[in-house]
């Protein structure tokens, strides 16, 4: 969903499946961006080549945006629900081969689709509001509400078709880590990784 209010210089447009041919004009484009790609992409080079090939050569930026889902700990506690959610999900995505756990050549891979002035941008995502600093403890907040609400949700495709999981188990899974998400001893977070680039001339 696009916003209504924009200007008039201002289109929006997303491809059906964007690893299938585009459609879309090459050489043309102002701004790509793409947002949690991990879990639906198979072949990372070839998409950073269709992206290459349509943004506007010097001026053409894309901007790519994901979670990190493996959990950190910043005291040591035990987060082993938390783990054993990331572990499910990750082992049912790498079968699928299209792996929802980030991908650490991301930055290597843009520069060999011909992309310049690379730059990742990561920021700490708190599982709740266990951070002292009131901005940190706001995001907490708010990315405890966004995992709880998709904990499951991501599970349960990958689980039920890949995995052959239970939808009980795979619904305890999703319990035991939220329930380890809420609680302010274990201080867990994710990673929020941002990269940019640019088309050279």
């Amino acid at each position: 969903m696009q916003p209504t209010n924009r200007p008039p210089n201002c289109e929006f447009q997303s491809p059906r499946d964007f690893e299938s041919p585009w459609l879309l004009g090459e050489n043309s484009w102002d701004f790509i961006h793409l947002q949690m790609g991990c879990g639906s992409v198979s072949n990372w080079p070839n998409l950073y080549s269709k992206v290459f090939a349509h943004l506007k050569p010097g001026t053409g930026y894309f901007e790519q945006v994901e979670i990190d889902f493996e959990p950190f700990t910043v005291n040591g506690m035990p987060n082993e629900h938390l783990s054993e959610w990331y572990r499910q999900l990750k082992a049912a995505t790498d079968k699928a081969m299209r792996p929802i756990a980030f991908n650490r050549s991301m930055k290597h891979t843009l520069k060999e689709a011909g992309f310049v002035d690379v730059r990742q941008h990561v920021e700490g995502l708190p599982l709740n509001e266990w951070p002292e600093d009131p901005s940190d403890k706001l995001v907490g907040k708010w990315y405890n509400l966004a995992f709880s609400e998709s904990a499951l949700t991501l599970l349960q495709g990958p689980l039920t078709r890949i995995s052959g999981m239970s939808l009980d188990r795979i619904q305890d899974l999703a319990d035991q880590a939220i329930t380890q998400a809420y609680d302010k001893n274990v201080q867990a977070w994710n990673h929020l990784q941002v990269y940019t680039a640019r088309k050279p001339r």
